[in-house]
């Protein structure tokens, strides 16, 4: 996608997005088991996790700001990798970013 908006509310399949200038917004359900493959550049994204408890997050950033949800661990300042594992991994996120801002929140 470029320069444009797309929100994908409640896909439970296998993700693979690329923004360029853009705005995605990314719904996973709850009992999600797939992978989600997100490479931004310079642009805006989200992505909520909507409760899912079996997953397995990994993120390479450039000059972003990104968010985390309350109760993950912290993104050390000056940090270029960050990753997170709840449950045993079963479903896969890995998100890829440069000069973008960009927030997971994993609310029920």
């Amino acid at each position: 996608m470029e320069k444009g908006g797309l929100s994908l509310p409640q896909v439970n399949a296998n993700i693979n997005a690329a923004n360029h200038a853009g705005a995605l917004s990314v719904k996973l359900p709850a009992n999600f088991t797939k992978t989600v493959n997100y490479t931004g550049n310079s642009g805006s994204g989200s992505l909520a996790m909507n409760g899912a408890t079996d997953f397995s997050v990994s993120a390479a950033f450039t000059s972003s700001a990104v968010a985390f949800p309350r109760g993950w661990p912290v993104c050390r300042n000056g940090s270029s990798t960050y990753s997170f594992t709840d449950g045993s991994g079963t479903a896969k996120i890995n998100i890829d970013l440069t000069n973008c801002a960009f927030a997971l929140a994993n609310n029920p």
